[in-house]
């Protein structure tokens, strides 16, 4: 089976990613919580967990339309001009693959239609 990749939190402040075997996202969002929920998982020392909350399944980076995580699938950072995205993405809101960003354009992404990112110092 493969990996999916699975962010889960606790409130706002505890995120996790971890990469679950499962037969699809679904099965590995499921797998996830119950895996946190048993104490699988262990934060760093200086990380102190106090509240009772349930751990939840973060979505905010999955792809629309295919549900793929966008933030690990290899393709990213990658941003379209603002015209295209609400074009395509009326709301604004949400996240896109660059094959689904592709099929609602109706055509491949080009380099005109990219945002150019600004360089990230290493430290």
């Amino acid at each position: 089976m493969p990996d999916f990749p699975v962010l889960i939190q606790k409130l706002t402040t505890h995120f996790i990613w971890i990469d679950v075997e499962a037969a699809d996202q679904d099965e590995a969002d499921r797998n996830a919580i119950e895996m946190a929920d048993l104490g699988f998982f262990e934060f760093d020392e200086d990380v102190e967990v106090v509240d009772e909350s349930d751990w939840e399944v973060n979505k905010q980076y999955r792809c629309l339309d295919c549900g793929v995580d966008t933030s690990g699938c290899g393709e990213y950072p990658l941003m379209i001009r603002d015209e295209l995205w609400y074009q395509i993405v009326p709301g604004g809101e949400g996240m896109l693959c660059r094959a689904d960003m592709e099929r609602r354009l109706g055509r491949p992404l080009t380099q005109e239609d990219l945002i150019p990112l600004p360089n990230r110092r290493k430290r």
